[in-house]
């Protein structure tokens, strides 16, 4: 199981009402851990950390059970495409509060493990302090993203940097 309290992140205040616009449409395969994550429909877009857990922001999967989720891996679409796999487990952080959101992450346990040697590697993370990021660097942002508020959410895996 993945201990998240060994997980320490500066804390960013949230924009209400903010989003990441102006991205670009990413090439097939170019950011293969990226998944969604949905019930019927895509619901948040998140990555893969290993071939059996997704994290995930706990309003994402707020109050529903597992049996209702399922994640879609392997495709830069989230309506096609890759593979579909069923959640066994949804775990919220203990205190996570719907109304100021705070404690936003939950980790979802998969039904069945993601295969990588199909191509659906991992996100790649800082293997040593002296790998970690300085100040000012840039980073690509990845996600579906809706073009318009007046549109629907664009079906294809877009990036930002």
């Amino acid at each position: 199981m993945l201990a998240l309290s060994n997980i320490s992140l500066p804390q960013i205040p949230a924009i209400p009402g903010s989003a990441i616009t102006g991205g670009s449409q990413a090439a097939a395969g170019e950011f293969p851990y990226q998944v969604s994550v949905q019930t019927s429909s895509h619901k948040c877009g998140e990555s893969i950390i290993d071939n059996d857990h997704i994290p995930t922001a706990a309003h994402c999967v707020d109050e529903l059970s597992a049996d209702r989720l399922r994640i879609r891996a392997g495709s830069n679409r989230h309506d096609s495409g890759g593979k579909l796999v069923k959640v066994a487990k949804v775990t919220q952080h203990s205190e996570f509060d719907a109304k100021t959101i705070k404690n936003d992450i939950a980790v979802l346990k998969l039904a069945s493990s993601l295969d990588f040697e199909t191509a659906i590697p991992t996100v790649k993370f800082s293997s040593s302090a002296d790998d970690t990021p300085q100040v000012g660097a840039r980073c690509s942002v990845t996600g579906w993203e809706v073009l318009l508020l007046e549109e629907a959410l664009s079906p294809r895996t877009s990036w930002l940097l």
